[in-house]
């Protein structure tokens, strides 16, 4: 699980880098499925197009990342707080 600020959303490519806007040496990046989970602070469910940069977040995501900069992980769960 990671929380953190998010940096950019892609809607096209479905991802999102948390981290530093401006460092990608200090970011990491969320691949969007179907089958990811989005809500708010209540648990209620929300879209993936309802993020906006700048949100904090808590992801649940696979333990399993890319060796790439910025790393790369699937994003199970998705929710703002």
């Amino acid at each position: 699980m990671t929380t953190g600020r998010i940096a950019r959303i892609d809607f096209n490519n479905r991802y999102i880098l948390l981290g530093s806007a401006s460092n990608p040496n200090d970011q990491t990046r969320f691949n969007i499925s179907n089958a990811t989970v989005f809500t708010n602070r209540f648990g209620a469910p929300i879209r993936f197009g309802d993020l906006r940069p700048g949100q904090m977040v808590r992801i649940t995501h696979s333990n399993a990342e890319t060796l790439s900069i910025p790393p790369q992980s699937a994003a199970f769960r998705v929710q703002v707080l």
